[in-house]
């Protein structure tokens, strides 16, 4: 749902307006995709994914033992749905 929307304006700071046209979901993903990259071998790395339920998108395990080209693949797929509960994700 919401992740759709854009940045195009911040509720809590009526004078700013932000020209960008991408949407959070966007922004989110790009940004987990290159968090991904200043991981080391020996990091470990999970994936949840959340909206009205939590999904087990990539169990936690070393870096190294994961092909991490086709995780953030996979993350830059993801599109928006359902709702949001934070207690399923967390």
């Amino acid at each position: 749902g919401s992740m759709g929307g854009s940045f195009n304006k911040y509720y809590y700071d009526k004078r700013k307006k932000v020209n960008n046209k991408k949407s959070k979901m966007q922004i989110a993903n790009t940004s987990i995709t290159s968090m991904i990259d200043h991981l080391k071998g020996y990091d470990n790395f999970g994936l949840v994914l959340f909206d009205n339920n939590s999904y087990l998108a990539k169990p936690l395990r070393e870096v190294r033992y994961t092909d991490i080209d086709a995780i953030k693949k996979h993350i830059l797929k993801l599109k928006p749905r359902g709702g949001t509960n934070w207690s399923a994700g967390y």
